[in-house]
């Protein structure tokens, strides 16, 4: 009794490979995980390292600039955030220089005034005595005995740096007020601008819309053109296997026979099934070359199943209804990618759930351009 052969086979031995392959990509994905969780613990210990080291820091306690490259190879994600710690740094820095040479600006402004009216030691007590009470701490640098010679040499050393000073100041809010107006400009100038693209557009709206409406039928048109070629393939494919289906039986659909068809090749005879076998492998060509374009959740396994379906039908050692359940395969895939037919229920159940591991690497990945990079070479 012969034995029979189940022509749903080669679907449940593609759908055993099928999960393997997906087991791999998951263990792939945890991998990936465990190594990214790595790396971050090597450059946090590595960034805890610089910014540890007491030498990076200024007296003030602030961090030094220089220390960024070290930052930038220690933990290339953590760079702008101590970027943006540094520039902040400086600002404050700036701020606090500013007030204390305006503070210091008043206390010479005050003294210089106090003081233009002392000639002896009584008017200079009374000075002194003033200064106790509006500036103690300058009050307490002058000397107690009054001595115009010294009085007026540091005054002279200081009125250079003061008139210094003053300038900066004046220039800085020179610039202070000409961003202002330039502020206040660009606004104006703003307001006028999209006061006049609202007339614009409200003129041209009827034209765009006409546009709009032009470019949606020109859509219309691509899409409606694409469905009539994937039609058009389908309808290629299917008549290719229509005749796949005529040469099946004549053609070799064993070992033993492929065996026959080579011997006989070798000096120079052919037989009918040969022949067959070698129609069939041309067509097998054929529809390769009219595989539809897939898209989709299932794309990537109908796109493998159809390849390893076409690769049935030219084997001349697959059996005769292995190649006829193969020739179905194909043309419920051909219906599904061109629209007329429902498309068949996904072998071996569904696809597994998304791991938790490929969610933390795109949680990852969206911080770091080179984790990005792998997971799309994976396809996600």
């Amino acid at each position: 009794m012969a034995t029979e052969v189940d022509p749903l086979a080669f679907q449940k031995g593609f759908a055993a490979t099928q999960n393997i392959f997906d087991n791999a990509r998951q263990n792939r994905l945890a991998q990936m995980l465990f190594d990214q969780k790595q790396q971050e613990l090597s450059q946090q210990n590595a960034l805890a390292g610089v910014v540890g080291n007491t030498a990076n820091y200024d007296a003030a306690g602030n961090l030094k600039r220089e220390a960024l490259p070290q930052i930038a190879s220690a933990s290339p994600a953590a760079l702008p955030a101590y970027q943006k710690l540094i520039s902040e740094q400086t600002t404050q820095q700036a701020a606090a220089q500013k007030a204390q040479r305006d503070q210091l600006i008043a206390q010479f402004d005050w003294a210089d005034k106090n003081m233009a009216g002392v000639q002896n030691q009584a008017q200079w007590d009374e000075f002194r005595a003033r200064a106790a009470q509006v500036y103690p701490d300058v009050a307490a640098r002058l000397p107690a005995q009054f001595d115009p010679a010294a009085i007026q040499a540091n005054r002279m050393k200081m009125i250079p740096v003061i008139d210094q000073w003053k300038a900066e100041n004046e220039q800085a809010r020179f610039e202070a007020g000409q961003a202002t107006t330039r502020r206040g400009q660009d606004i104006s100038a703003q307001t006028a601008a999209e006061g006049r693209a609202v007339t614009v557009r409200g003129q041209n709206m009827t034209d765009a819309r006409a546009r709009d409406e032009a470019a949606i039928k020109r859509a219309d048109s691509k899409v409606a053109q694409a469905q009539t070629e994937r039609v058009r393939d389908a309808n290629d494919a299917l008549g290719l296997l229509d005749q796949a289906e005529k040469l099946i039986p004549q053609a070799t659909g064993s070992y033993l026979g492929a065996g026959r068809d080579v011997a006989l090749r070798s000096i120079g005879a052919a037989t009918e099934s040969g022949n067959a076998a070698a129609q069939l492998r041309a067509l097998e060509g054929a529809l390769v070359s009219k595989m539809p374009k897939m898209s989709g959740p299932q794309s990537d396994k109908d796109v493998a199943m159809y390849r390893q379906m076409a690769g049935q039908i030219g084997d001349a050692t697959i059996p005769a209804e292995t190649k006829l359940a193969a020739i179905r395969t194909i043309r419920e895939i051909q219906n599904k990618y061109a629209g007329t037919a429902a498309a068949p229920a996904p072998i071996g159940g569904n696809a597994p759930a998304q791991p938790e591991a490929l969610a933390e690497l795109q949680r990852r990945a969206a911080s770091d351009p080179a984790l990005a990079a792998k997971l799309k070479a994976m396809g996600y």
